[in-house]
């Protein structure tokens, strides 16, 4: 497994939750509060969407850190840990480069 293919999840893991995110949900999903809040939290959203990107690209977290391939275990796990590293970059991205309006 080389960086590149995990640069590249990562990026493709990222822009899908983006657009995940950016598209409203349809009116008979919007009504439900747990899709909702889903559809909303980025870290939550996350946590699914890299853990299927992580099955159809082949990456697990859990090999590269020497454990063997359990398969359903590693890409849930593999989601999670990533989604949650993504979303603390995401928040220290936010803060240094947000802009900040007093009112």
């Amino acid at each position: 497994m080389v960086l590149s293919s995990w640069i590249i999840f990562l990026i493709v893991g990222r822009v899908l939750v983006y657009l995940w995110q950016s598209f409203p949900l349809p009116e008979i999903l919007e009504n439900n509060r747990i899709i909702h809040k889903f559809h909303i939290c980025d870290l939550c959203s996350g946590v699914w969407i890299y853990g299927i990107l992580s099955f159809f690209m082949g990456l697990s977290l859990l090999q590269v850190l020497g454990f063997s391939y359990v398969p359903l275990v590693s890409e849930v796990v593999t989601g999670g840990l990533i989604s949650f590293v993504v979303h603390i970059f995401l928040i220290g991205w936010r803060e240094k480069f947000d802009n900040v309006w007093v009112v």
